[in-house]
């Protein structure tokens, strides 16, 4: 997606696959299939009342944040701002995670695609978590020095509750 015209309707149900190696103590993989969500952050999709303890969102699920969707939001922005990334309250934040499930969250990945108000991309933030409860976020952002290329402007290691493997999903 290199601009928002390049979204699905919204939300999504994303089909993919988690794929996870343990090399020790003794050596292990696995591939699993798994349904992730895609949602606009500033529209959010509102569940039957029947259905939500089946499928909820929380902002404090990704990026250590505080509770609620807008505080993820900002929070989103606020990190891009912190790697060089310039940002404003009126960009476009679209989500792919796991929706917290039965009370549980299982989610080794989520992406964040930040659209500016033309419906540029202005960049995309990666959050992957392990097994142990560590993680990382990955920023990336365009360069318009060679053309449409993709920098990585930063790694930060992350802190949080146990989660799952690394993944490698595919839309």
């Amino acid at each position: 997606m290199t601009t928002a015209t390049d979204l699905p309707v919204l939300p999504s149900l994303v089909v993919g696959r988690v794929h996870h190696t343990r090399h020790r103590p003794v050596r292990h993989s696995f591939t699993h299939k798994h349904t992730q969500w895609l949602v606009d952050l500033d529209a959010m999709p509102r569940l039957p009342r029947w259905l939500r303890p089946v499928a909820t969102f929380r902002g404090e699920d990704h990026l250590s944040g505080n509770p609620g969707i807008a505080a993820l939001k900002a929070n989103v922005l606020r990190v891009l701002e912190r790697d060089g990334v310039g940002t404003t309250p009126r960009d476009r934040v679209v989500m792919l995670a796991h929706a917290r499930t039965l009370g549980h969250v299982f989610d080794p990945m989520s992406a964040f695609w930040v659209f500016a108000p033309d419906g540029g991309l202005r960049a995309v933030l990666v959050e992957v978590h392990n097994t142990y409860g560590a993680g990382t976020r990955t920023c990336c952002g365009p360069t318009r020095a060679a053309g449409p290329r993709w920098t990585r402007t930063s790694t930060s290691p992350r802190s949080t509750t146990s989660r799952a493997s690394t993944p490698s999903a595919s839309p």
